[in-house]
C-alpha cells in the first residue's frame, strides 16, 4: 500500500473514506485480475468508495437508526462527542449504503447498485465462511471501472 496517503479527518468524512478506498484500490492494482486478491481488494475499496459518496451528500446518511439509542450515531456523524459510555458509533451496513445511493443519486442506477450488492455478497462469503469466494471468480472482469458519483 502507498504509505504516502494519509487517512485524515472525521472517521465518517468523505475525505477519510475516500482516502481509505484509494489505499485499497492501490492494493488491488498490485495484483492481476486473474488473482483472487484483486477481487478481494476491489470489494473492500468499493465499500469505502460508496461510503465516501454517501458522506459527500452528508455523513448523516451513514447513520444506522434502528432504535431510540441510535441517536448517538447521529451525534457522531455530526461531529459531536456523546457523553454516553460504551456506545461505539455504528454506521449503516453496506447494502443500505447502496440502497441510499440509488435513492439519492439518479446516476447510481439499478444496474450499478445490483453489481455493487453482488460484489459485497461475494466479499461477505469470503470473509464470513470457509468458501474461497474470490478464488472461484479468478479472471473476472470488473470493467468498466466504477465512476466517481460525487
Amino acid at each position: 500500500m502507498n504509505t504516502e496517503i494519509k487517512v485524515t479527518g472525521h472517521k465518517w468524512s468523505e475525505e477519510a473514506l475516500f482516502c481509505k478506498s484509494v489505499l485499497y484500490f492501490e492494493q488491488m492494482e498490485s495484483y492481476t485480475a486473474n488473482e483472487w486478491q484483486y477481487g478481494f481488494w476491489s470489494a473492500l475499496g468499493l465499500e469505502f468508495l460508496a461510503r465516501a459518496a454517501l458522506a459527500h451528500i452528508s455523513p448523516v446518511f451513514l447513520v444506522r437508526t434502528n432504535n431510540s439509542k441510535d441517536w448517538v450515531n447521529l451525534a457522531y456523524a455530526l461531529g459531536e462527542k456523546p457523553t454516553t459510555k460504551k456506545h461505539p458509533p455504528t454506521s449503516v451496513n453496506v447494502k443500505d449504503v447502496f440502497f441510499r445511493l440509488h435513492a439519492l443519486k439518479p446516476d447510481f442506477n439499478k444496474e450499478i447498485s445490483n453489481f455493487c450488492t453482488e460484489h459485497m455478497d461475494t466479499r461477505n462469503s469470503e470473509i464470513h465462511s470457509g468458501h474461497l469466494a474470490f478464488e472461484s471468480l479468478r479472471g473476472f472482469d470488473i470493467s468498466p471501472r466504477p465512476q466517481r458519483f460525487f
